[in-house]
């Protein structure tokens, strides 16, 4: 391990996790919390086209996941050099398709590389701006349980690109040893597959939790604006929710049913990602205002 880091990183146990999203789920203040965090991530999309439509869609995002966890693996665990091949061998993606996905990266300024010392291969190394990206929603949910349980984790790790590069490693451990989270809850799952299509999600659940006259539009206009993708693509996104007998709009951007069943898997999920990152957050910060500290990002 690299000096500095904490040695208590074992994956925590998978009934852990349920229990910890359990007791979140029971809170009382647990739906304002969600709310918020649905507010939040419709609120503060991080750069413009096409970065937003880059992270924003499950394939993409898990090549920016994994190359953040082996970049961290390698830096700060001795693991194996990040190099482009090795992330191409641990994807579901094609090694074109991941190529492609990096190639994207490089041109926006959003990845370096490096010659490592006895690899032929170069490091892969991600900017601040791209672990600030894809811990994103990982953040929101630690800012979200911090609020339910009174604490502050979120200051010590929304600042410092390595303890988030940290937490997004230790999250593909979990994922690693028990499967994604998604797997529960295929709604959800689905509109992790299209393009912008989680952040449609969230704002359909904002105008859910919202107060009368508070709720985000959900016109297609204004989600293409917000999410910088087509208006169409809002239309099919809109539809197959429709289709599903998942919501419905009025046509005039206001939310006019939802199904509880499809609120219920939402929060199923939200509670199952607050246990998760909080328990690696306290895993990460065991004794209180007291970060360990990695070396910077490249």
């Amino acid at each position: 391990m690299h000096p500095g880091t904490n040695c208590a990183c074992a994956v925590p146990p998978l009934a852990t996790v349920e229990l910890r999203g359990a007791a979140f789920r029971a809170h009382p203040g647990f739906t304002s919390a969600t709310a918020a965090y649905c507010a939040e991530m419709i609120r503060s999309q991080l750069g413009i086209w096409p970065t937003v439509k880059l992270f924003n869609q499950f394939g993409r995002y898990m090549v920016s996941f994994l190359l953040i966890h082996q970049y961290q693996e390698w830096l700060g665990h001795r693991g194996p050099v990040p190099t482009l091949k090795r992330l191409q061998a641990c994807g579901n993606l094609s090694s074109r398709q991941t190529a492609n996905i990096i190639a994207g990266l490089r041109a926006g300024r959003l990845l370096t590389s490096t010659q490592a010392e006895g690899c032929r291969g170069r490091a892969l190394m991600p900017t601040p701006e791209l672990t600030a990206a894809i811990s994103h929603s990982m953040l929101a949910f630690i800012r979200a349980a911090d609020r339910l349980e009174g604490c502050s984790r979120a200051p010590k790790l929304e600042t410092n690109p390595s303890l988030q590069n940290e937490l997004i490693h230790r999250s593909a451990q979990f994922v690693f040893t028990y499967g994604t989270l998604l797997d529960p809850f295929p709604r959800v799952r689905h509109f992790t597959m299209k393009d912008c299509g989680y952040l449609v999600l969230v704002a359909v659940m904002a105008a859910a939790y919202a107060s009368a006259g508070e709720a985000p539009s959900l016109s297609y206009t204004s989600l293409a604006r917000r999410f910088r993708v087509s208006r169409s693509h809002i239309g099919n996104l809109i539809a197959d929710g429709a289709r599903e007998q998942w919501f419905t709009t009025d046509g005039h951007g206001q939310l006019k049913s939802i199904d509880r069943g499809f609120i219920e898997e939402f929060e199923r999920w939200a509670a199952a990602e607050l246990g998760h990152y909080a328990l690696i957050a306290d895993q990460m910060l065991v004794q209180p205002g007291d970060e360990f500290s990695l070396a910077g990002t490249g």
